[in-house]
């Protein structure tokens, strides 16, 4: 596997994925310090630069389209520790940036007889709650929606799903503490692949520990579970529901999501456009 980053810091990426026999194709970085650190780690890998000038070099085929895009844009527009001036921030515009080098790898790709590539991107919780619905864009604009996607309340949930035309995106908060790192450190984590990983027949099974309500310290309680069935499905929500209690006795609420919508279905929270499956993910405290 290839990759290509962008705002690479000193590229924690690459240290994850290098065990894993993946490589990187190029980094994106443009502050002095962490380009020297890359320098010197990876003298064989360029440092492009600017990732809004990168798009315009895939198209040209004078750069590699890799099959990963990995980055996690500037958060300052998004945080609660800023002025949260969202799409509005210069900072915050690098995410629709991200995409337009999204949609220029998967072009270079598919002129190659390639599947399109996959999206790994991360920032901090705050874009779930941002003012201006800047993750509604942002989603819409991977998906391949016309119009910003919406949340059903005030903020978008800790974990989700959504499809469209260009693309199958899932998200999901994880706090760095359970992942080896001394400090809570809450993300946003998304991936995003082509239309190729898309199967209508999967469904999205979402419950939490303990009863959803308002209180945030509760609503971070949840773990994502994925059932797969092939053909049609039953049509009987409650088979699905009978299924999860048996294996998990506490569970208070359990959201269903599909592809087609129902009355018949047991829904509740954020039922997106064209939800489908989001695959399985450990609770948040579980190594």
């Amino acid at each position: 596997m290839r990759y290509g980053s962008v705002c690479s810091g000193i590229e924690a990426a690459s240290l994850a994925w290098e065990p894993l026999g993946w490589s990187a194709a190029w980094f994106s970085e443009i502050e002095p310090f962490p380009s020297a650190v890359l320098a010197h780690r990876w003298p064989t890998v360029t440092n492009l630069g600017d990732m809004t000038k990168i798009a315009e070099l895939v198209r040209a085929g004078s750069v590699e389209a890799p099959d990963i895009l990995v980055g996690g844009t500037p958060c300052q527009a998004f945080s609660v520790a800023g002025l949260r001036n969202g799409l509005a921030d210069a900072r915050g515009q690098l995410t629709l940036s991200y995409v337009e080098l999204a949609d220029a790898i998967d072009d270079a790709r598919r002129e190659r007889g390639e599947k399109e590539s996959i999206i790994v991107w991360e920032n901090v919780p705050g874009v779930l709650s941002s003012k201006d619905n800047a993750f509604g864009c942002f989603l819409a604009a991977l998906a391949g929606e016309d119009e910003p996607l919406v949340p059903s309340g005030k903020k978008w949930t800790n974990a989700g799903y959504v499809s469209g035309p260009k693309r199958a995106i899932a998200w999901i908060i994880k706090d760095a503490q359970y992942f080896g790192v001394a400090q809570q450190r809450r993300r946003v984590l998304l991936i995003a692949s082509g239309p190729w990983g898309m199967n209508d027949a999967e469904f999205l099974v979402l419950f939490t520990r303990g009863k959803v309500c308002g209180n945030q310290t509760e609503r971070n309680q949840y773990t994502v579970y994925e059932e797969k069935y092939t053909g049609t499905h039953s049509g009987k929500p409650h088979f699905f529901r009978e299924q999860i209690e048996r294996r998990f006795k506490n569970v208070r609420r359990i959201e269903l999501f599909a592809r087609t919508s129902s009355p018949d279905w047991d829904v509740w929270g954020d039922q997106a456009p064209n939800a489908t499956r989001l695959s399985l993910i450990e609770p948040e405290g579980v190594l």
